[in-house]
């Protein structure tokens, strides 16, 4: 089963997620913008505020984090060099390269961008790691 939810880190409706896929049985992954905070900053923050209650549950539930941004994904696809700079300059880079960016088009423009690379079988780190993720819930 395949459920994408968008969802504010910090709203309450994550853990009704988390509890509703864990108790359908299944491995929860959560994808999260870190909006240029630290990694592991975000990770701790969703682990404190929704996690740390599950016990033994707490290994059927992933985070993988998007840093700086959700676009460095983006800048991945495109090949762009957005390594050690910001959230605003991975969204200015992508800018350059795609002069009618806006945030609003990223999912269409990842999804489209996923396709032509795995049709080259160049899978995307992000990509590794999302899956990696889903097969640590079933070893």
């Amino acid at each position: 089963m395949h459920v994408s939810r968008p969802v504010n880190v910090c709203s309450n409706k994550m853990w009704r997620f988390i509890k509703e896929g864990l108790g359908e049985g299944l491995c929860v992954v959560i994808v999260v913008d870190t909006e240029g905070d630290k990694p592991e900053d975000v990770k701790a923050r969703i682990i404190d505020e929704h996690l740390k209650d599950l016990g033994f549950n707490r290994e059927r539930v992933k985070i993988i984090t998007a840093h700086p941004c959700l676009e460095a994904w983006l800048a991945e696809l495109l090949n762009l060099n957005t390594r050690g700079v910001n959230c605003k300059d991975v969204k200015d880079i992508i800018k350059r390269h795609i002069k009618d960016y806006e945030s609003h088009l990223l999912p269409g423009l990842i999804e489209r961008h996923l396709r032509s690379r795995l049709e080259v079988g160049d899978p995307p780190s992000f990509l590794m790691e999302i899956i990696d993720a889903v097969r640590s819930c079933f070893t």
